[in-house]
């Protein structure tokens, strides 16, 4: 039986945030996809393997104010490293990987949240 649902926990190099309940992501494992470019015969076809990074795209993370979580959020962004990125998922499975923060995020103060997303190199392991 599958189990769907929001992330419960998202630790970032040693910190942990909780998730917001309701918050839908996306995952792309990573690894390489195949693409094919005709050949010249217009038979057949050459294939490529193009890598891939791994992702989980908007998960929402519970924003403490008082905590200096944004500011954390902040340095992870803008640090050139990559940092152990482990996400618990509904079913209690855990997603690990070797990542950073990519692209913007502006947190919420209504639902004192932010949607987070994360990528890196090679594929995230289960």
């Amino acid at each position: 039986m599958a189990i769907g649902g929001a992330p419960k926990l998202v630790n970032i190099d040693g910190r942990a945030f909780r998730c917001t309940g309701g918050s839908d992501f996306k995952r792309t494992q990573g690894g390489f996809k195949k693409e094919h470019s005709p050949n010249g015969d217009g038979l057949t076809v050459t294939t490529k393997l193009v890598p891939v990074e791994w992702k989980f795209e908007g998960i929402e993370l519970i924003i403490d104010g008082e905590n200096g979580d944004k500011e954390f959020l902040d340095q992870v962004r803008d640090s050139p490293r990559d940092v152990p990125i482990n996400v618990l998922m509904p079913d209690d499975t855990l997603s690990i990987a070797t990542g950073t923060i990519v692209g913007d995020f502006s947190d919420s103060s209504q639902s004192s949240s932010a949607a987070v997303t994360f990528s890196g190199g090679g594929k995230y392991t289960t």
